[in-house]
């Protein structure tokens, strides 16, 4: 049964003078306070109308009869109610805004920092990204207009809530701008997607504040991109390299072609391009390679495997690289003359402290979950073909 505006009743009376005497006096004030707070949550009297216009606090009028519930509530216990009274209004502050106002597919928290760094990234590469709340997680998907690239991320953390399914979506750059943010600055923000905005709420550790910011979705009709078709490529070779040198591949091959061609079998990887004028080759032995991972198909007699890529999308998404630690990895998936998969992966971090208003007290940035990038990037015509392979291919490929 809902409870409503009247039913807020006084709690059972507790032995005020033994839980003195055995310690037990705030477990039982933070048990009331719980259950007031549930309760008044539950109240089916309550509207949006108890909030401010900005939506940063509640309306005097509802303060007013929130005295008058919590006196109700607490009138065995005069000399609690005063003293937990501010606790009470913060703690369901949240609670009851998200139930009434916002009414979200879902929420998660993270460090403000790696979430503006994550959309700035994308931002890179795609402006316009759609949101979608599963759940399991937060996937971020989007493809560039011609259809050659197409990159799915994966927000998944302790801090993630699921309401019900559904999809939104955003312009990343301005959402970055929003978010920007320097790492010592020491913020925890949480997305709550809702159904007609998205709400920002953030905490700051260094200058003790707290921001609610509303975010304006956009129209964006993205045509149901092709994951499943691409998730069921069986990619014969897997290998990895680390930022500096997918940087170093980038800048030597951009000096004489627009265009890659990777090359790889189980001991060595080649990455070429050719111009008007040079042609340019870079290998790396298995010994300079993280990781090199080869299993032949039984369906051609070649030992390798091999793609050609624009430099301008992979430059693209080489944006993803900020994100990684020094000691992070880029992995890539090949088969020949099919979509590469590049997938980066990076810890989720949120700020802890013992009193996140307290300047003195100790911060650190506690491991939540990770975000998993997986773009898809469609081949261009290798500058060789295999005969079996058809000479009048287009130019390059879409999804």
């Amino acid at each position: 049964m809902v409870e409503s505006n009247n039913e807020i009743k006084s709690q059972p009376s507790y032995d005020w003078n033994k839980a003195i005497k055995t310690g037990q006096k705030d477990e039982i004030i933070t048990t009331l306070r719980e259950q007031f707070i549930t309760n008044l949550i539950k109240d089916s009297s309550l509207n949006g109308s108890i909030f401010t216009e900005k939506l940063d606090a509640f309306t005097p009028s509802f303060l007013e009869s929130l005295k008058t519930k919590i006196a109700t509530f607490f009138e065995k216990y005069s000399s609690v109610k005063d003293t937990i009274y501010e606790s009470i209004i913060s703690q369901s502050f949240e609670p009851l805004l998200e139930r009434l106002v916002i009414k979200p597919y879902g929420k998660i928290t993270l460090n403000t920092f790696q979430l503006f760094k994550i959309f700035e990234s994308i931002s890179k590469i795609e402006s316009e990204i759609q949101i979608k709340c599963t759940p399991e997680q937060v996937n971020i998907v989007f493809m560039d207009p011609s259809r050659i690239l197409l990159s799915i991320g994966f927000l998944s953390a302790d801090t993630y809530s699921f309401y019900k399914e559904g999809k939104v979506s955003i312009n990343a750059e301005d959402f970055a701008k929003l978010l920007n943010c320097a790492k010592k600055e020491l913020c925890n923000s949480t997305l709550f997607f809702g159904k007609d905005q998205l709400f920002i709420q953030t905490e700051s550790q260094k200058y003790q504040s707290n921001l609610l910011d509303r975010f304006n979705y956009i129209e964006l009709d993205l045509e149901e991109a092709p994951t499943e078709n691409l998730e069921n490529i069986d990619y014969p070779l897997k290998f990895q390299i680390n930022p500096d040198q997918f940087q170093y591949i980038l800048k030597k091959i951009n000096e004489v072609s627009e265009i890659v061609e990777f090359e790889g079998s189980s001991d060595r990887l080649l990455f070429s391009g050719s111009g008007a004028r040079a042609e340019r080759t870079i290998t790396f032995s298995k010994r300079d390679l993280s990781l090199i991972e080869y299993e032949s198909s039984n369906e051609n007699d070649r030992d390798y495997e091999a793609s050609a890529h624009s430099l301008t999308f992979l430059k693209a998404i080489n944006s993803y690289s900020q994100l990684l630690e020094k000691d992070g990895v880029i992995t890539f998936y090949m088969k020949y003359d099919h979509p590469i998969k590049v997938v980066y992966e990076i810890n989720l971090t949120q700020v802890e402290s013992n009193n996140i208003h307290s300047s003195s007290s100790k911060v650190k940035e506690i491991p939540i979950g990770s975000f998993k990038a997986t773009t898809y990037l469609a081949p261009r015509a290798l500058e060789k073909q295999d005969e079996e392979f058809d000479e009048d291919i287009e130019d390059e490929d879409e999804f």
